[in-house]
């Protein structure tokens, strides 16, 4: 829109643009539309299923396999295609908010490891290399190392910690009904009596009981 109304600022914007990385970008789209026709997308949902229906320290350890796998395959074929697998992973096989949690971080704090983990990353490196700043994958691959793997460990062992202290178990309840006389007539009064007994030591969330009285109580959801 600016360069449209002020034709002196195209050229100066279009030489600023990074044409070597376009390309790049086509084929990661490529890639994942290719990828996505061998079934990879149902085996991954499948396994996203079996991750979510898991309970206890199967779902911490699962849901931390998954992130730490995601970030791993991000630094291997870029998080643009990577990211783009497991939303469809996760649609698909139904993930559980954990599981969500724990892919979201791996795709996000995954990539920094490595040169070719993150298209943002491609990007800034061609920037600086615009402005005589070089920084070579070894050395980047070493600072990786030492801020992106603590980052990722710890900010999934938060997650782990919050799966198993704030998601305790509920307490169980059992609730029993009686009415006094048992056997009534249409008009006649009565007694129900309804006791709720509490098994664990668990605090439950707050119950509300109701029963629909009258002819048509039977029709009522």
């Amino acid at each position: 829109m600016v360069c449209a109304t002020q034709p002196r600022l195209a050229r100066p914007a279009l030489a600023e643009v990074s044409w070597g990385v376009l390309p790049l970008v086509a084929g990661l789209f490529v890639l994942v539309a290719g990828l996505s026709q061998t079934g990879l997308t149902a085996q991954l949902a499948h396994w996203v299923r079996e991750l979510s229906s898991q309970q206890g320290l199967q779902a911490v350890f699962g849901s931390a396999t998954a992130g730490v796998l995601v970030g791993v395959v991000s630094n291997i074929v870029n998080n643009l295609p990577a990211g783009l697998f497991a939303a469809s992973a996760l649609a698909a096989g139904h993930a559980s908010d954990t599981v969500t949690a724990a892919v979201l971080i791996g795709v996000d704090l995954g990539p920094n490891l490595s040169i070719t983990g993150s298209l943002a990353t491609l990007l800034w490196l061609h920037v600086l290399a615009g402005k005589d700043i070089r920084i070579s994958w070894g050395y980047y691959f070493r600072v990786g190392i030492v801020l992106t793997l603590p980052v990722l460990f710890v900010t999934l062992a938060a997650l782990a910690v919050s799966l198993i202290s704030v998601r305790r178990p509920l307490g169980r309840l059992s609730v029993a009904r009686t009415v006094d006389p048992s056997e009534v007539e249409c008009g006649d009064a009565a007694r129900a009596t309804v006791t709720v007994t509490h098994h664990s030591r668990f605090r439950t969330p707050w119950l509300r009981l109701w029963e629909p009285v009258g002819r048509d109580a039977g029709d009522l959801p």
